[in-house]
């Protein structure tokens, strides 16, 4: 494993390679902007999704939670009294970055041998975390790969939380923020599960995804 401040460029003769041994581009998102719009909608879904369980696992309303998160950021005071008093939670705001190298660290724990591949990043860049690899991955791996933190962090901790009455604001907001922050790999997870055989191989360069059947 390699850390790295930039995503790998992918290298044109390896495209090339590819092509001729029979390897299928994936149809994805060209820019990171076009990948964010079109995630949009997994967005949506997926902070409704977390939403939804914690309002189950709770008692509370999905509305009376998303309250409750906002204000375990930022308590405002005074607007009844013309007095505008704004106190920001700095604990939760520091976390924040552990909490994001969590999610990063669930994608990297199911790319197989990652401690020795000389083929997987994990690094920062101006969107935040990520993680990339090159090594060649069978879809149903590829696929959990992306669903992995938010399956875990979104779905399944809440309701173990819930389960044991541990789901603190503090928790909530973390959560809700890892489902809306896995929109792009859910997005990823959806073109992987639509265009790809079930029993193929998959392989990144860069930006670019590949597919062949095994």
């Amino acid at each position: 494993m390699k850390i790295s401040f930039k995503i790998p460029k992918g290298n044109e003769e390896k495209d090339r390679q590819l092509a001729a041994g029979g390897w299928v581009p994936l149809k994805e998102p060209k820019g990171a902007w076009t990948g964010f719009f079109l995630s949009l909608p997994f967005l949506i879904a997926s902070g409704a999704i977390s939403l939804g369980l914690m309002a189950f696992h709770s008692g509370k309303t999905c509305f009376g939670l998303l309250k409750e998160i906002l204000f375990s950021i930022w308590q405002i005071k005074g607007l009844d009294k013309g007095t505008l008093e704004v106190t920001i939670n700095f604990p939760i705001l520091l976390f924040l970055p552990v909490f994001l190298l969590i999610h990063e660290l669930l994608h990297l724990a199911f790319i197989p041998d990652f401690i020795r591949s000389d083929k997987t990043y994990l690094g920062l860049a101006w969107f935040g975390g990520y993680v990339y690899t090159e090594e060649i991955l069978t879809k149903r791996r590829a696929v959990w790969i992306s669903l992995a933190p938010f399956v875990l962090l979104s779905v399944i901790l809440p309701s173990i939380l819930g389960g044991f009455v541990r789901l603190s604001p503090a928790f909530e907001f973390f959560i809700f923020l890892n489902a809306l922050g896995s929109s792009v790999d859910l997005l990823n997870a959806f073109l992987l599960s639509a265009q790809v055989p079930r029993k193929a191989l998959v392989l990144n360069n860069g930006r670019k995804t590949y597919w062949h059947l095994a």
